[in-house]
């Protein structure tokens, strides 16, 4: 699914919980342009769009008045949003993820806890990939010069902190994770 948000309204309200004059005690000292806040913001509407290139995302940005005017920004040169991604401390981006969530789960715990209620069983699915070396694992090609498979396991959630596995499937690394049937092996029904 390589879609696009198309919809402006929608992008503005997926950030408008960030802070776009938020800036680093050490990282953002001497920052002119860029900022840690704007800096986030410009790249989440970058991955909420698939913009391909940092040149992609500083040409969008001098041809979308409504972005510069929200992260106070007119033009940036691609070079400047390297360096500045590679400053960026990734505790500090974990702790703006971890602050943004806890945010939104006290807007939005009410009436997500009716809907939990009412869905029922719930299970969850997961897989690893486990490399085998070339001599063993011919029959599980993946690549050129590797093989592998994949353990894909349903999990029952059983409580808050538990749960118990109900299946296994095992497959070449190459099947997909929502592979519909692994899934139909995976997740089914009690009775």
């Amino acid at each position: 699914m390589n879609k696009k948000i198309p919809n402006l309204p929608v992008i503005r309200q997926a950030l408008r919980w960030l802070d776009v004059n938020e800036r680093l005690l050490v990282g953002d000292h001497y920052a002119k342009k860029l900022c840690f806040g704007n800096t986030i913001l410009l790249f989440l509407e970058a991955i909420l769009q698939k913009r391909s290139s940092l040149d992609n995302i500083a040409e969008h940005l001098r041809s979308a008045p409504w972005l510069q005017k929200w992260i106070s920004l007119k033009s940036i040169h691609a070079s400047s949003l390297n360096r500045k991604l590679a400053q960026i401390p990734t505790d500090s981006v974990r702790n703006l993820f971890l602050q943004r969530l806890q945010n939104l789960w006290r807007h939005l715990r009410p009436e997500l806890l009716k809907q939990l209620k009412s869905l029922g069983r719930l299970a969850a699915v997961d897989s690893s990939t486990i490399t085998l070396s070339l001599r063993r694992g011919k029959w599980a090609f993946r690549q050129t010069g590797e093989s592998a498979v994949k353990m894909h396991t349903c999990l029952h959630l059983t409580g808050e902190n538990s749960a118990l596995p109900t299946a296994i499937v095992l497959t070449t690394a190459i099947a997909a994770d929502l592979d519909s049937e692994v899934l139909e092996h995976l997740v089914r029904e009690p009775g």
